[in-house]
């Protein structure tokens, strides 16, 4: 594996072609004083990092099956403690739902909905844990214009 490099905000901007010309050793994060840190990259590496996730998330998507999701999601305990609130059939849709995500983030290169994904998904547990589950209710298209009463 490279070794990770990095350099400063100011040194990219006081000599760039240096900093560039250490790409070819692979990515370099720049660190700024007053921001978050960036990572500089060729868009080739970055594209094959990308390609690889990709070809990754499908693999464990297709995988998925119960018993799967069942060690998976004890797997995820690790990163999200609240996992361990959901019901058995939530937990497996929980995974399912999950690395579809992240197949689709990974394929489109942006993972900004995995945020709200796990918020939502770790509000769920919460609730569960609070004993709140979700109403049963018929989630077919009623095909008739008469109102429907309410299930008892």
């Amino acid at each position: 594996m490279a070794e990770l490099q990095t350099a400063t905000l100011s040194d990219l901007l006081r000599h760039p072609n240096e900093v560039i010309a250490r790409l070819d050793a692979g990515a370099i994060t720049i660190t700024r004083r007053d921001g978050e840190a960036l990572v500089l990259a060729k868009a080739g590496a970055a594209r094959g990092g990308q390609r690889v996730l990709d070809q990754l998330s499908r693999l464990i998507a297709s995988s998925l099956d119960d018993a799967t999701c069942d060690r998976m999601a004890d797997s995820l305990t690790d990163q999200h403690p609240w996992v361990v609130l959901l019901p058995d059939p939530a937990r497996r849709t929980f995974v399912g739902d999950y690395f579809r995500l992240l197949r689709a983030s990974a394929a489109t290169g942006g993972f900004a909905q995995l945020r709200p994904f796990l918020d939502s998904w770790e509000a769920t547990a919460e609730a569960y844990a609070h004993g709140v589950t979700p109403p049963t209710v018929d989630l077919e298209y009623a095909h008739s214009t008469a109102a429907i009463a309410p299930a008892p």
